[in-house]
């Protein structure tokens, strides 16, 4: 029988989106030798497929985040970069376009020559430890690195209680905005509703408007217009200082919530949707939460608490995810074997974005009590990436030197 082929490595990067890429980034800046000694487990193969293809689904044409937030370690490199290819953005603060922030982030690969570390197959089992961390993956590699960033989204779909109360039958005719794919649709004769206040609701429903149905944004709140979904006082001291100065993590949750406080647009998307409801193609419902709901063979009927019953031949929901460390596969299995506390899904992670006990640092959302609550976007990437690389940098450089 022949064994499986054993790769050792210093650092393993699970996944290959924005903040995998800014982690990657980050470790060469230090450590530039570390290239050949770094491996990308994704099984697209490739940087920012998963990324790409959420954009491409909901057509997506600009990002949310200024143009200084971004994988790469100079907050300046991509709006120089846009401004030496002609692709200025018309957005306020330099919000890049899709496929700007696409190309410069294709460059970011190969300028680095990043593209040959990913490694197209996935993770099967994570065994993890103080010293190291042992990776199964699908294709029947072991891969041992001495360090690991895992940078995953572990969160199940919320779902509202009235959809079970519904008992809807027909297949997609009530569905989560991860299943929606607006590419080639053609919607007309559709009566939709999309229920949520969020910018993924916005998209979806000016998408759905501009494709023939006819739309219904219900809001639970108000719509509320804000330039970004955090307030950019957390993407720096002027609020940070005083979250970094709790140490209760109950009391540090509390405030990264309250911080994010559910859905807002910015105005160039309320902009877009007030124009779509002037031509008669869109409604938005504000302040009615959905009360009950209820299926027809036609139909689904929702009554908002102003008693209002709204009929519609299909509901997309924009209700968004909530972090829970059980909900993926290789956080469960670090949760199962180095058992820490976790938070209303959110972990407990060491000052250096490690899950305790082992070598596995996380990125993204799931490392929110040590961030703050922008540690899910493009900045979280950055300011992580930045940690976990100055940390494994002086691992390296320490180890070198004993020896």
């Amino acid at each position: 029988m022949t064994s499986a082929p054993h790769v050792r490595v210093r650092v393993a990067i699970i996944g290959a989106g924005p903040q995998s890429l800014a982690a990657a980034l980050h470790l060469l800046e230090r450590q530039p030798d570390l290239r050949d000694d770094l491996v990308v487990v994704d099984p697209a193969g490739t940087w920012l497929n998963r990324w790409d293809e959420q954009f491409d689904r909901l057509d997506i044409d600009s990002l949310r985040s200024p143009g200084v937030h971004h994988p790469g370690c100079d907050p300046h490199a991509l709006d120089e970069w846009s401004n030496r290819h002609g692709e200025v953005s018309s957005l306020p603060y330099g919000i890049p376009g899709r496929e700007t922030f696409r190309r410069y982030c294709h460059q970011m690969v190969t300028d680095r020559g990043l593209q040959e570390q990913v490694v197209p197959t996935g993770v099967r089992h994570l065994d993890a430890a103080a010293a190291d961390t042992t990776l199964s993956l699908t294709d029947g590699t072991i891969v041992t690195a001495r360090h690991t960033v895992l940078a995953v989204n572990p969160a199940r779909r919320r779902i509202p209680n009235w959809v079970a109360e519904a008992r809807v039958d027909q297949p997609g005719r009530v569905s989560h905005a991860d299943d929606i794919d607006l590419r080639g649709a053609d919607l007309s004769g559709w009566r939709l509703a999309v229920v949520g206040g969020g910018l993924t609701a916005g998209h979806l429903a000016a998408g759905a408007a501009e494709r023939g149905a006819d739309v219904k944004l219900l809001i639970r709140r108000g719509l509320r217009e804000s330039m970004f979904d955090t307030d950019p006082g957390w993407l720096g001291p002027k609020y940070l200082r005083d979250f970094e100065g709790i140490s209760d993590p109950g009391e540090r949750l509390r405030v990264c919530l309250a911080a994010r406080d559910g859905g807002s647009m910015p105005p160039w998307m309320t902009r877009r949707l007030r124009a779509l409801g002037q031509q008669g193609r869109l409604e938005i419902v504000e302040g009615t939460p959905i009360v009950e709901a209820s299926s027809t063979e036609d139909a689904v009927c929702l009554r908002t608490n102003d008693a209002t019953v709204h009929r519609f031949s299909n509901v997309w929901l924009a209700t968004g995810s909530q972090p829970d460390v059980m909900a993926h596969p290789l956080t469960s299995m670090l949760a199962r074997s180095h058992p820490t506390t976790v938070l209303e899904g959110w972990p407990v992670l060491d000052p250096v974005l490690r899950w305790p006990g082992t070598t596995v640092h996380l990125l993204g959302r799931p490392a929110m009590l040590a961030l703050g609550p922008a540690a899910g976007n493009l900045w979280g990437g950055r300011m992580g990436g930045r940690l976990i690389a100055d940390h494994i940098g002086h691992c390296l450089t320490e180890k070198a030197s004993m020896q």
